[in-house]
């Protein structure tokens, strides 16, 4: 299966479908990156 990578649409890309979980994981992408950046400086993580 592997790795996939998805992003909102913009303007200029052309459109495509997602799978339904996809597009739940999607809407939820904000309070994903908020949950790693709040972990990143409690924490200290570095990116080597």
């Amino acid at each position: 299966m592997g790795l996939r990578l998805f992003t909102n649409l913009r303007k200029d890309m052309k459109t495509y479908l997602l799978d339904i979980q996809d597009n739940r994981l999607l809407n939820k992408r904000s309070l994903i990156e908020s949950v790693f950046n709040v972990l990143k400086k409690t924490y200290a993580f570095r990116a080597y």
